[in-house]
């Protein structure tokens, strides 16, 4: 579905091909960005399209390295303010710093809110992000907050697919397992992860779960994100343990930090889906990954706000 409208996009520099399609899809203004950096290393931003009294969306997904997208995007913000734009959207597919949404530890922060609360007083009218890592995250920014799901999109893959068995590798993951398999009309069901605060060694198990269902299945697991991949091979070597016949991954962020792609290519796992909520790294060939984008939904997210401004 294409829409028709007046915003202008800004992009940062963490996902132009994405900001790219946004505009393409919703049919918007791409504007002109320059982005440099002085000699010392400091970002030096400035916004070329003539943005007054204009509607503006900035794309800026918090990807590696993710506190230099962080203070680029801060710098993006203050400069369409100082150009007296309309109305500022900030369009996060993936936010950095989501996965520290608690404070696990004596001593640590409350990242996730530093983070949020920091955009959120730095001039912005509102936020669309995509598969937040926690629900509460939408509250931290302070502003009005639009949440987007990928749900729909690994739907519609799957939909042609026989005998699936949704799981959740957590119980986080439990809310959009169900979910997904209303959407389905399939079962699911969810596993029990526990992580080592100290060391980050992760154990699945299937405690008081019934995975007998997984005998047979084309198992579907379901995470918000791919970060080392460490539950999701355990996950999956679970399942096959109780005869899975086939097993999909389907996770909104693909971060694939350090060993993630190796660990996953020996994992009994045949197909990943992903969105391009963060650009696509060149070692992901040795692994059979689809990615489906997520231009569509923040094009018609815009839409749906720029008419309530």
């Amino acid at each position: 579905m294409m829409y028709t409208g007046t915003m202008t996009i800004i992009s940062g520099s963490s996902h132009p091909a994405l900001a790219k399609d946004i505009t393409q899809k919703g049919r918007f203004s791409l504007g002109l960005v320059e982005l440099t950096r002085l000699p010392n290393g400091e970002a030096r931003p400035r916004i070329l399209t003539d943005i007054k009294g204009e509607d503006i969306a900035i794309v800026q997904t918090l990807s590696d390295p993710v506190d230099m997208h962080i203070i680029e995007l801060l710098l993006l913000i203050d400069a369409a303010r100082r150009m007296k734009a309309k109305t500022i959207t900030v369009l996060l597919p993936w936010m950095g710093y989501s996965l520290q949404n608690k404070v696990f530890r004596k001593g640590e922060p409350l990242s996730a809110e530093v983070i949020a609360r920091t955009i959120g007083n730095a001039g912005v009218d509102r936020v669309i992000t995509l598969d937040l890592h926690a629900p509460e995250i939408c509250t931290m920014f302070g502003i009005p907050t639009i949440k987007l799901s990928a749900l729909p999109l690994f739907a519609e893959l799957l939909r042609r697919e026989q005998n699936i068995l949704i799981v959740g590798p957590d119980s986080g993951s439990a809310k959009r397992a169900q979910q997904l398999s209303s959407m389905l009309g399939v079962r699911s069901i969810c596993l029990r992860k526990e992580r080592s605060l100290e060391t980050g060694a992760i154990h699945v198990s299937s405690d008081d779960m019934d995975v007998s269902g997984a005998h047979g299945a084309h198992c579907v697991l379901l995470d918000d994100v791919i970060v080392t991949g460490s539950t999701l091979v355990h996950a999956s070597q679970l399942l096959k343990a109780n005869g899975a016949s086939n097993i999909t991954v389907c996770a909104t962020h693909g971060l694939f930090v350090g060993d993630a792609v190796d660990a996953l290519k020996q994992a009994p796992i045949d197909r990943i889906i992903v969105t391009d909520s963060i650009p696509s790294r060149d070692d992901l060939s040795n692994l059979s990954v689809e990615a489906v984008t997520v231009a569509g939904l923040f094009a018609e997210a815009l839409h749906l706000t720029s008419s309530l401004s």
